[in-house]
């Protein structure tokens, strides 16, 4: 299950890129801070062996960056 949600992750940052909540800009700038969060959430979701926490980590820090990639395609700068 923690890991489907994980998979999720790029489909919701451009999600939130499309509607207005978030850019690329401010997902680049909040990397240090997601990473932590992502950390966190390896942590809760996964039994208390480091294996596991690492496993379900990487994917969501590579889904994360991928997920930037997404936004900045689909992302539309608003003019003025």
């Amino acid at each position: 299950v923690a890991f489907g949600v994980a998979f999720e992750l790029p489909l919701v940052m451009t999600f939130l890129a499309k509607i207005g909540i978030a850019t690329p800009e401010f997902l680049r700038q909040k990397r240090r801070h997601a990473i932590i969060i992502i950390l966190i959430v390896a942590a809760v979701l996964t039994p208390p062996d480091v294996v596991s926490q690492v496993l379900l980590a990487a994917p969501m820090l590579a889904l994360y960056e991928l997920g930037i990639i997404f936004t900045r395609m689909g992302y539309k700068h608003k003019t003025p």
